[in-house]
């Protein structure tokens, strides 16, 4: 896993908590939460970061984490704080693109319909990645963003029920097209994989 967002459930127990357990860890993943703003008695610093950048293919590409800020959660996250997601998006996707991104994506953990918010309010999010809503989404949903332009959000449900499937022709800036979209289900249709199997095991 290259990247992956900080959701409610991982700071449930405090944003102390979370940079010990991150700690841990010890993953490559690079962990992100672009509105999330820690302090110093949390040790998270190196830890969490507010974006990732890929070069695949000589293809820029550029992930912004960003998590809920509802007031149902975010009050565990103390002592740190949680911001409006969108505003935070917008000045992040502006130097990404500045900086040469060919493609902009937000990793949310917002839900769907926060997605779709944060796609009409930040037109230079080229695609979503969501979570939070535990939405099975077996199509893109599109939105428009404020340039007119269709973004393609996705999710995968919740507890690891399904991997989704995305691939996608980045041309350069702003110009990509969808070329397939799939949730594969992890249940027991699945057939076992003996190299796995072997080093779930070891």
């Amino acid at each position: 896993i290259d990247a992956a967002v900080i959701g409610n459930h991982d700071y449930m127990f405090g944003g102390k908590q979370l940079g010990a357990q991150i700690r841990e860890v010890n993953s490559k993943t690079q962990f992100l939460g672009a509105n999330m703003a820690q302090t110093t008695s949390m040790n998270l610093k190196g830890l969490l970061k507010a974006s990732a950048k890929f070069e695949i293919d000589g293809v820029n590409i550029e992930v912004i984490g960003l998590t809920t800020n509802s007031l149902h959660f975010v009050y565990a996250f103390s002592p740190g704080i949680i911001f409006p997601p969108n505003p935070v998006s917008r000045s992040y996707s502006k130097k990404a693109k500045e900086s040469g991104a060919d493609l902009i994506i937000g990793l949310t953990h917002l839900g769907v319909d926060g997605d779709k918010k944060l796609i009409k309010a930040d037109p230079n999010i080229d695609l979503v990645i969501g979570g939070h809503s535990h939405t099975v989404l077996e199509e893109i949903e599109w939105q428009k963003n404020s340039a007119g332009k269709n973004i393609p959000i996705v999710q995968a449900g919740a507890q690891g029920n399904y991997v989704g499937s995305l691939i996608i022709d980045v041309n350069g800036p702003n110009d990509y097209t969808v070329e397939s979209y799939k949730l594969h289900p992890t249940d027991n249709s699945v057939e076992k994989d003996e190299a796995v199997l072997s080093y779930v095991n070891e």
